[in-house]
Parts: C-alpha cells; structure tokens; sequence
C-alpha cells in the first residue's frame, strides 16, 4: 500500500500484460469527513439509480456493473473501484470487498 495523491493509503492491481498505464483494481480508503457523510447516506437509504445496498462491513454500496463497490467499517470508508475499460464482475469485486473488510478493526 502506498500514500495517493490525497495522504491518504491506496492500494493499485494491474493484471499482467496491461500495459495502458491504468490500475485493473484500486482499494484507497477516504478520509473521516467522507465516511461521515457515506454512513449519513446509508443511515439514510440514499443510493442512485444503479446503486444496491449489500450487506459488507456496516454497511456497503455496489454500483452496479461498474465494478465499484463504497464500504463502511466502523467510522471508516474504504472504496474498490475496477477500471473504466474492463468493470471487475460484481461477485468478484463483492468477494474482494468481503475480505478487505474483515480485515480492518
């Protein structure tokens, strides 16, 4: 894990063979104020269109098909987003997501 451009850790996969400069798979956590917001959003069931609320952590959201998925673990937030070009299948970035959260305290 290294430090983003935020200070704040991220965490970048990139599969063998890509060479396009563009991480397949990124994990970074936010800050406190973004994860006060997130678990005022999810105390509050506000999701978009694409949007579905998963039960991960204390709470997460999968946009679905973009395979991107907001998770909150305690008072922290931590986000795993797929790349642009090729989405990570939902079930494989819910079982990424599952793992990383039992990680945390």
């Amino acid at each position: 894990m290294v430090r983003g451009a935020t200070g704040l850790k991220v965490c970048n996969w990139t599969r063998p063979g890509n060479s396009s400069g563009i991480s397949d798979l990124r994990l970074h956590y936010n800050g406190a104020p973004l994860a006060k917001a997130f678990k005022v959003g999810l105390q509050q069931n506000l999701l978009a269109d694409d949007e579905q609320r998963v039960e991960i952590g204390h709470g997460a959201v999968l946009k679905t098909g973009q395979g991107d998925v907001y998770v909150l673990v305690g008072n922290s937030e931590f986000e795993l987003n797929g790349s642009s070009s090729k989405p990570v299948p939902d079930t494989a970035v819910l079982g990424l997501a599952k793992l990383a959260a039992s990680r945390l305290p």
